[in-house]
């Protein structure tokens, strides 16, 4: 892995950002679950901060880690398929895969619904296609339940 941190910023005044305000790294890349070269982010109306991984090419899994801005507790949310997505997998296509694009989708599907895509950096065989990928929805009933390590540690 090749780690990645996680940084918030807080103004003093969101509305004159000129006033400056303060930087604080929340994530340094040696916490677990070890971010892998985090990408895209979105955050819900209870503070969950969902976390997508680009792993670029290598053989660490693409996943959606789960931070709570409140607590400092993570948790996985979701990961690649291991058969798909890992050279020693039964049904191998790739090790270059990512998710991308995560949106609270709350407004559009309810409360704890997330969507976003799937990228698959394979050719396709149909060129007006390019590569593989699909638009996924996630439902998240509960957020304790995915967060499996404490932010105390």
């Amino acid at each position: 892995m090749t780690g990645g941190g996680l940084w918030r910023l807080r103004f003093r005044d969101v509305s004159r950002p000129e006033l400056g305000g303060r930087i604080e790294l929340l994530l340094d890349g040696t916490e677990a679950p070890f971010l892998n070269k985090p990408d895209n982010i979105t955050i819900d109306r209870k503070g969950n901060l969902l976390i997508q991984e680009d792993p670029g090419n290598n053989a660490q899994l693409a996943r959606i880690v789960a931070y709570d801005t409140d607590t400092g507790d993570r948790g996985v949310l979701a990961e690649f398929d291991r058969n798909r997505f890992r050279t020693s997998g039964t049904r191998f296509l790739t090790q270059d895969e990512e998710s991308s694009g995560i949106i609270d989708a709350r407004k559009l599907l309810g409360n704890g619904w997330f969507l976003f895509d799937a990228q698959v950096h394979l050719t396709h065989p149909d060129a007006d296609k390019v590569e593989y990928g699909q638009l996924l929805a996630m439902h998240v009933r509960r957020f304790r339940d995915v967060y499996t390590i404490d932010g105390d540690q």
